[in-house]
């Protein structure tokens, strides 16, 4: 008998169609699965499970591990679960949040026709995250949980995961979170990985390109005249210090706090600072709730410049935000950093739109794009290394769809012995440019 949660994300899927083409090279499409009752028995009934096998080997090209002996753990069977916040009982799927993860859900069946396990076995069990939760009915013969979906604006959903996160720590197994990011989700687990940079990493992005680039000259620090602006710009400062080897001031970047108000009348905020020859202007908000604010502050500084030639850097949220747009984005030479990026016009990405239309009969979200990436990743170190990939998943570089991972330890502050690994962090971040009508990474 199906379960609630099968039939909710079924009907999603009920468009498709068999027959769809590949987004990866294999040399042999991977066949699909159903876990037998036997395997399923100690899983609690609302799943929805899949395994990949693929009984071919995989060209790493030139890709070497020199610590390994066999390519891959052909002989291995792993079970992961993947928590979505689906609400299942409700019956629905027509809301925002429900076609966001059933997007999501579709990215990873893609990527588990795609994935090349030379021969090991991955079952995909699907949990309505809000039902298991509510339950405690864990399943403890894990050898990775995805999820659950957490917010940094939704209590609820951070305590959920971290009652998760716990939940792998006790029991050893490896818990993946690709929405939230923090940098102390949690302290002395090894068996945690956060997906997502954390807005620290966001900042030394910037200054190292800064530094990287010798323009720390031309750079102005923006923030507003409050407490939460300060400390992001203190923050730059402490890392841009630490760029110039101690060879500059308390504050090596000029930074200004503005007063909001002054964007709305007539006094004058960059001005000053352009004809001293500034022409880099750091915008380190990322908040929703800073939408407004970066508006205006983006539109006050185009006024403000006439014909000189000056560029924004920004975070992921000025391209996520529906106020601020092309004439922006052009006037002021955007500069953004990101954890990800589509290049609409890279022939995997078109492969994968095409694939999952044929499949869904929709066009794919970026939920659909993030879940590809992961799981081709994560399906990866697992059939490779084994439940233990973490200390081997530092050969793992390539580029996917929209980005690459690096995943390191996060060590406690202060541990200059890099021996208390705090967790575990993907580090990647890319820097887009706005030119030619169009964001391109760089």
């Amino acid at each position: 008998m199906r379960s609630l949660t099968s039939l909710v994300l079924l009907s999603m899927m009920a468009v498709l169609i068999t027959s769809c083409g590949t987004s990866k090279k294999t040399k042999k499409q991977p066949q699909i699965v159903k876990a037998d009752d036997e395997k399923d028995k100690d899983v609690p009934a609302k799943t929805d499970t899949v395994g990949v096998v693929t009984p071919d080997k995989k060209d790493d090209g030139d890709k070497k591990d020199p610590d390994q002996t066999k390519p891959y753990n052909s002989d291995k069977t792993y079970n992961v679960a993947l928590l979505l916040p689906l609400d299942a009982e409700s019956g629905r799927i027509d809301n925002n949040s429900n076609l966001r993860f059933i997007q999501y859900y579709g990215g990873i069946k893609l990527a588990g026709k795609d994935l090349n396990t030379d021969g090991a076995i991955i079952n995909v069990s699907v949990f309505d995250s809000k039902e298991l939760l509510n339950t405690n009915m864990f399943p403890t013969h894990l050898d990775l949980i995805i999820g659950p979906y957490a917010s940094a604006s939704s209590e609820s959903s951070k305590a959920e995961l971290q009652k998760i996160i716990e939940f792998g720590k006790k029991n050893k197994i490896m818990v993946v979170s690709p929405w939230y990011s923090n940098s102390k989700a949690t302290e002395n687990n090894e068996y945690y990985i956060q997906i997502k940079p954390n807005i620290r990493e966001h900042f030394n992005k910037i200054v190292q390109n800064i530094y990287d680039e010798g323009n720390q000259s031309k750079v102005v620090l923006v923030g507003r005249n409050n407490n939460n602006d300060y400390k992001y710009l203190e923050y730059f400062q402490s890392v841009a210090k630490a760029y110039s080897k101690g060879k500059s001031k308390d504050q090596p970047l000029d930074q200004i706090l503005i007063n909001e108000k002054s964007l709305f009348n007539d006094d004058t905020v960059f001005t000053s600072k352009i004809q001293q020859g500034k022409s880099i202007f750091v915008f380190p908000n990322y908040s929703y709730n800073d939408e407004e604010y970066l508006r205006s502050v983006l539109t006050k500084l185009v006024g403000e410049k006439g014909s000189k030639n000056v560029t924004a850097v920004g975070l992921p949220i000025i391209l996520e935000s529906e106020k601020i747009g092309y004439n922006l984005y052009q006037g002021l030479n955007m500069e953004l950093v990101v954890p990800d990026f589509i290049e609409k016009d890279d022939h995997r990405v078109r492969q994968f739109t095409k694939s999952y239309y044929e499949l869904y009969r929709t066009i794919p979200a970026s939920d659909a794009f993030e879940a590809y990436d992961l799981f081709s990743f994560i399906g990866e170190a697992l059939s490779k290394y084994g439940r233990d990939f973490i200390k081997k998943i530092h050969y793992m570089g390539d580029y996917y769809l929209q980005t690459s991972f690096d995943i390191k330890p996060v060590y406690e502050e202060g541990d200059d012995s890099f021996s208390k690994v705090q967790f575990y962090e993907n580090k990647h971040l890319d820097i887009i440019r706005f030119r030619n009508g169009a964001f391109e990474r760089i």
